[in-house]
Order: C-alpha cells, then sequence, then structure tokens
C-alpha cells in the first residue's frame, strides 16, 4: 500500500514538474514574441 502511494505521489511530483516547466517555457516564448512584436522595425 505504501509502495503504491510512494509511487503515485512520484509520478504526480514530475508530472506537476513537467507541466510547470512547459508552462514557463510558453510563457517565456509568448512574452520574447510580443516583445519582438511591439519593436518597431
Amino acid at each position: 500500500m505504501t509502495f503504491i502511494t510512494n509511487t503515485a505521489r512520484a509520478l504526480t511530483t514530475r508530472f506537476c514538474k513537467l507541466m510547470f516547466i512547459r508552462i514557463l517555457k510558453i510563457i517565456i516564448t509568448s512574452n520574447t514574441f510580443s516583445s519582438c512584436w511591439n519593436e518597431p522595425s
């Protein structure tokens, strides 16, 4: 029972980290894109 709980917890933390990194990347890319668009060429 504890083994299943530990595995589920590890999977959840790994999933949360992946989602957090993905969201961060999206925010960074969108910010760079918007700043590039806002700058007059």
